[in-house]
C-alpha cells in the first residue's frame, strides 16, 4: 500500500451539538484500500461519542484490517481534544465502530469538528479493486508499443499514447531511441497505479479516493492534460474527500475551478476551522496550506465574523 492510500483523515462538522440525538449519525462514507469507512457520532447525556466506523461488509472469507490513529473533537476557536488509539477489525469481531468518549463540547456556535486520522497497518483478506480494462497480452492486436514496468507488460497504442500525454508523444513519436522500440521500459512507477492512470486516457470510470493521489501524480509526471481535468471533475463532484485535502490538491496542481468550487462550500467558521484543523501540540496545520489558500481562508473569516 502506497502512503498516499493508507494514512488518510475522516472529517465532519457536526453542528447544533447541544440538540443531538441519542442515537447515532453518521458521515459521508470513503473508500480506502478498497474498504469503505465512515465516522458516526452521538450524544450520550454530557458525553460526546464519536467512532470510527469500518463498514467493509461480513462474508464468509476471512479478512482483518489492523489500524492506528487519533480520534480529535476539535472547536470553532481551535481548542481540542483527543485521544490516540489502535483498532483491529475482522471478519468475525464482535464490533466493526471504535467509539471514544468526549465530554460534551460547548462552544459559542454551538459545533464541533470531528477529526480522526488514521494509518492502515495491514489488510489481508480484502482484495484489491478489479481492472477495468485489460493492457495484457490480450490487447496485443491493437498494440504497436509494449510498456514494460517490474516485469508487468502494458499493451498499448502509441498514437493514442500521444494524443494524452506530451510526454509520451515526445518520447514516443520523437527522435528518443524509445520511439523505435518495440519494449520500453518504464522506472520507479507502481504497476497497479500505471493500470489506473492507463484507463483514466480511455476515459474509464475508474478514479476513487482511495487512487486519485498516486494518479494525479503521474498525470502531472507524462502531463497529461485530459486526465488532468477528469481528476479535477472527480474531486469536485464525486469524492468524499474533506475540503481540506481537495484544498490541497488544488493548490498542487494548480486546479482552479477545484479551488474555487471549495471555498463557495465554506460557508461557516467551523468550515474553516475543519479545513486549517489542529495538531496534537496545537500547532496550527493551515501553515501547511498554500500562501494564497491561507489568504483565502483569512478573507473568508473576517467576512463570516461581519
Amino acid at each position: 500500500m502506497s502512503t498516499a492510500e493508507n494514512q488518510f483523515t475522516l472529517i465532519h462538522v457536526v453542528r447544533d451539538v447541544s440538540n443531538l440525538p441519542n442515537q447515532m449519525l453518521q458521515s459521508p462514507e470513503m473508500k480506502r484500500c478498497n474498504i469503505p469507512w465512515r465516522i458516526g457520532y452521538l450524544r450520550d447525556g454530557d458525553t460526546f461519542v464519536t467512532y470510527l466506523m469500518c463498514c467493509q461488509p461480513r462474508t464468509n472469507k476471512d479478512w482483518t484490517v489492523v489500524t492506528k490513529g487519533t480520534s480529535k473533537v476539535i472547536l470553532t476557536n481551535g481548542s481540542h481534544s483527543s485521544f490516540p488509539f489502535e483498532f483491529i477489525v475482522a471478519n468475525d469481531s464482535q464490533y466493526s465502530t471504535l467509539a471514544t468518549g468526549f465530554p460534551l463540547p460547548y462552544s459559542i456556535d454551538d459545533t464541533a469538528i470531528i477529526e480522526i486520522e488514521v494509518i492502515i497497518e495491514s489488510v489481508t483478506g480484502i482484495d484489491a479493486p478489479e481492472k477495468i480494462r485489460n493492457f495484457g497480452v490480450e490487447a496485443k492486436q491493437f498494440s504497436d508499443v509494449v510498456l514494460k514496468i517490474d516485469g508487468e507488460k502494458f499493451y498499448v497504442s502509441k498514437m493514442y499514447l500521444a494524443t494524452q500525454s506530451t510526454y509520451f508523444n515526445t518520447l514516443l513519436m520523437g527522435k528518443f531511441k524509445e520511439g523505435k522500440k518495440r519494449v520500453v521500459e518504464l522506472k520507479d512507477i507502481d504497476p497497479a497505479n500505471f493500470q489506473v492512470f492507463l484507463e483514466l486516457l480511455y476515459v474509464d470510470k475508474t478514479l476513487t479516493d482511495s487512487n486519485i493521489e498516486n494518479v494525479l501524480k503521474l498525470v502531472e509526471m507524462y502531463d497529461a492534460k485530459n486526465a488532468a481535468r477528469l481528476c479535477e471533475q472527480y474531486l469536485m463532484f464525486e469524492s468524499s474527500h474533506s475540503l481540506r485535502t481537495k484544498l490541497k490538491i488544488a493548490a498542487q496542481y494548480k486546479f482552479k475551478e477545484l479551488k474555487t468550487h471549495c471555498l463557495n462550500n465554506i460557508r461557516s467558521r467551523a468550515d474553516i476551522r475543519a479545513v486549517k484543523g489542529m495538531n496534537i501540540d496545537n500547532s496550527d496545520e493551515s501553515m501547511q496550506l498554500d500562501p494564497s489558500i491561507a489568504d483565502d481562508l483569512f478573507e473568508l473569516s473576517l467576512r463570516l465574523r461581519n
